[in-house]
Formats: C-alpha cells, structure tokens, sequence
C-alpha cells in the first residue's frame, strides 16, 4: 500500500514544479521567486536567494552543480554552484517560460509563449547559449478547418531522445476559445507537425488546455487534460504517434474534475495530481489511464508539479508551500526483470474471479520462481485500502506459476493486486469482477 510523508517546505508560497538529481538532492520553484533544495530526500528543506520575485515555473539540474530555473517575464537563471548563485541567462527573444527539459548534460529544451506564438529554445552546449524557433504550425479546427487559431501557448514538453519530441498547451481563437494542441518533432526541433489530440467543433468553449505530457517510447505517448468532463482527461498516441485520442477513464464520478501534473514510470504505470469533487488527489493508473485507484494525499492543497526519483518514490508540490513525499512500494523495478526471467519477454499476468466470488484465479507468465515461500500477493480496493487475502496457494511451472487467493467475497468493481517475490514487486494487476485484468509489470 502506498504510503505518505508530509515534509516541511519552510515558506507559504505556491510551488510549481520539482526536481532531483538523485535520490537525495533535490530543488523546488515557486511564486515570488522561491528555490527550495534538499540534501537529505526532503526530510529538510532550504530557501536559495535568487534575487528575482518572479513566479518559477520550471527547474531542471544537469548534475549536482549545474540547473537552471524559468518563469515569467524572460526568467531563465542558471547555477554552477548547486544554487548558492544564480546568474540571468542571455536569450535570444524576451517571452513567458513554461517547462525545461534536458535530454543529456549539453542538449535541453525549454518552451513557453510571447505575442507571435508557442517559443521553442534549444541549447547544445550545455545551456551556455540558446537558440529559438516560432511554432505556429496549423492549428485549426480538423471538423471545421475554417477557424484558425490566433495564438498559440506552449505550457508542457517531453523528449524521447536527441530527435524525437513534442510539445504542447493550447490554441485560442477570439471568437471560439481553447483547444489543446500537442505538436511534435523528429529532427530535435528543426521542424513541427502537428498531431493535437481530436476535438469536436462544440468543446472549443470548454477551456481545455495539455497540461503534461509524457513521451515513453516511439509509439506510446501521453497528455494530461486541464480538467474532465464524462470521465475523460487523458488522451494517448495512436501507432507511431501520428495523433492523439480521448481515452475513458473509467472514473465513477460525473462532476468536474481538475488535473495538473502527470509522471508515467513506464507505458502503463503513471500517476496524476488532481482535485476531484473538491478534494486534493494523486491518481495511479497500471493499465494506460483504462482504470485508476485513488491515493488520496494527506492534504487539501492543490498538488502542482511532481517528480519520481525511482519506482517507489515519488515527490508532488503545491498550494502555500506543500510537499508531499509518496512511498510506493508495489511499483515493479525493471532492474529485477533479469533476476526473475530468463526469457525475453515482459512477465504479465491474467487474473479471473472464481465462480462464488470469494477468490480469484491469477495465471502469472515469464517469470521463474523457484520456491513457494518467496511469492506473496496483496488485494487493494480503488481506494487503495488492503483487502485481507485469507490464503493462498501456488502452483509452479517452469517459467509460470498460477496461484489461488481466497478473499473476503468481492462485490462488483475494479480491484488491484501486487505480486511480490522476496518482498520485491513483479506484478501490479487489475481485476474486473466477470471479466480479464490488465496488468504492468
């Protein structure tokens, strides 16, 4: 079960984004130009002088020693000294910044907006010097081609690699609103095509924006919507990401939902902060955004950035200097995949209720166990609260195993479950009672 640690930020103001080199540094920006750094995982936290009162939208360090932090009004300050100085760095275009992303220690990006539109910049060495590109590839309407966008801003973006990126926010158009745009690159920002998420003529009113973006691998691709309506916040990238679509959620609520922030670990395992019915929450998905379970954070502050500095730790900032630290420890690590499976192909898994409902059959594929002893399996509701498994019994094969959990009858729903062996997750799954779970491991 996933588990909470509130840490103590030291100011009041709003955080919008963190980041960790490692597992024990790590720097948060702010309102009125707030920088926090840890040394010690969060459990301490320290105010840095910047000498600027801009709001910091972004932060992102290339080692110990070197970051940078953008914002509004042409902010973007480096640091060669972990944050004890930090100098104005010189740009070639004076607009408002949104997000940073280094894919090596010389090549970043950083994207945000001014009058002409989205503003793209590019450093290849190491953020010394950068250069800039004006998106403004078309951004009309795909069912009424007519109604062109008048601006565009640039909020999110994700590099795969070297080449291969995008970038997103919204389009607005004076007389019909918002529509959220995504476009992406393959040259490592020469050119844009745009692939924006489809939208229908009557939601250009509806103020919808991408918030976060999430590039996994050459065909899965993730955008997280501004807030829902009918279950739906997420869109996914078709094959070879040509495109975006609406994904349900299969949330079982229908008032209006906020979302602000998103961290996918792997192309099915992600989490989402969010505001749900007037309450703060982090959303876990294990199937691509098809279902989720709520971990419900210790807070009524609004979360706005987040950042995983490993499978089971993650950190999310927010409203009048909240920081949360989430231990997780039902995330699979990709390292045990060797010491678990001599093949090649990714362990899953499927998992079926029993006839009387008071048990479930999980069939578990690719993975060599080879005692008993070592496998233990855990039942939580959406909620993230741990059903009692009665018991269970495994039966072995060469490289599957199927095992037989007896639990407290299930009514009608979804269910999550971890499969562990020697205290170490190799399997997440769902189950749907009358019907086949998805699983990531």
């Amino acid at each position: 079960m996933a588990g909470f640690e509130i840490q103590k930020s030291g100011t009041t103001e709003n955080l919008n984004a963190v980041y960790f080199v490692n597992n024990r540094v790590g720097f948060a920006v702010g309102d009125d130009g707030t920088v926090l750094k840890t040394r010690n995982s969060g459990k301490s936290w320290i105010s840095l002088e910047t000498h600027t009162h801009i709001s910091l939208k972004g932060v992102w360090f290339i080692d110990r020693e070197t970051g940078f932090v953008i914002g509004d009004k042409n902010t973007v300050l480096s640091t060669y000294d972990g944050g004890k100085s930090w100098n104005e760095v010189d740009l070639p275009i004076v607009a408002d910044y949104s997000a940073i992303h280094f894919v090596d220690p010389i090549t970043g990006y950083i994207v945000g907006q001014y009058d002409k539109g989205g503003v793209f910049l590019k450093t290849e060495d190491g953020g010394v010097t950068w250069t800039c590109k004006i998106i403004n590839v078309n951004c009309a309407d795909v069912n009424d081609p007519g109604f062109n966008c008048d601006k565009l801003f640039l909020q999110t973006l994700s590099f795969l690699d070297l080449e291969n990126g995008i970038v997103g926010g919204y389009s607005y158009n004076a007389i019909n609103g918002k529509r959220p745009f995504v476009c992406k690159t393959t040259n490592g920002g020469k050119t844009f095509s745009n692939i924006s998420p489809k939208f229908q003529k009557n939601e250009w009113s509806k103020g919808y924006e991408v918030k976060s973006l999430n590039y996994m691998t050459i065909h899965d691709a993730y955008a997280i919507r501004n807030h829902g309506h009918n279950k739906s916040f997420l869109y996914a990238g078709n094959y070879d990401l040509k495109g975006f679509e609406s994904i349900s959620s299969g949330l079982d609520h229908e008032y209006h939902s906020l979302y602000f922030s998103s961290v996918f670990l792997d192309r099915l395992t992600g989490y989402v902060s969010s505001v749900i019915n007037g309450r703060s929450q982090i959303l876990k998905t294990i199937d691509a955004g098809e279902s989720y379970m709520f971990l419900t954070p210790p807070t009524d502050e609004t979360l706005y950035g987040s950042f995983f500095t490993d499978v089971n730790n993650g950190y999310f900032v927010g409203q009048n200097g909240t920081i949360i630290h989430l231990i997780d420890h039902n995330n699979s690590d990709q390292s045990l995949f060797a010491e678990v499976n001599e093949n090649t192909d990714i362990p899953f898994s499927i998992a079926t209720p029993r006839n009387r409902m008071d048990g479930t059959n999980i069939f578990v594929y690719n993975i060599k166990v080879r005692e008993k002893k070592n496998l233990a399996v855990f039942f939580y509701d959406k909620y993230g609260r741990e059903i009692s498994v009665k018991r269970s019994n495994a039966r072995l094969f060469k490289n599957e195993f199927r095992l037989k959990v007896k639990t407290d009858a299930l009514t009608y729903g979804t269910y999550f479950y971890t499969i562990k062996l020697k205290d170490k997750a190799v399997i997440n799954g769902k189950l749907n009672i009358g019907s086949y779970a998805q699983t990531s491991w």
